[in-house]
């Protein structure tokens, strides 16, 4: 889905938006974080109402929700924290990509290298 908000939005000239949180973490933990909603970075709200209103989306509070698709959108921030956060891009279809945020924060690092909480908390690791 944000491949396709992706693509639009650059045919209408704009920058592409850029997956934070708990969608990003589930990307890189391989699906082991689950998360309900699509969390995205981007500045320009208008055209992003545009775009989701324009495909479906309807917007509740501070999420765009689609029912058909079971699939909900927030915009929780506008910018990302230090705007040199590495970015990675993805492929996901001809001419379909979208943008992830790398993250290097110790949750994300608790999430995908469990011995680190282990060592964290002062338990042996098993090996």
């Amino acid at each position: 889905m944000v491949a396709l908000i992706t693509r639009i939005l650059e045919e209408k000239g704009k920058s592409p938006p850029i997956i934070i949180g708990g969608c990003a973490l589930s990307y890189y933990s391989r699906e082991v974080y689950f998360t309900s909603d699509i969390d995205l970075a981007y500045a320009d709200r208008d055209a992003l109402n545009i775009v989701l209103t324009d495909i479906g989306f309807e917007k509740r509070g501070r999420y765009w929700v689609s029912e058909g698709l079971k699939m909900a959108i927030e915009a929780p921030t506008s910018t990302l924290v230090g705007e040199d956060s590495p970015i990675e891009i993805v492929e996901v279809g001809e001419g379909l990509q979208c943008r992830i945020i790398i993250s290097q924060s110790p949750p994300c690092q608790i999430i995908f290298f469990p011995s680190l909480l282990r060592r964290s908390w002062g338990q042996k690791q098993r090996g």
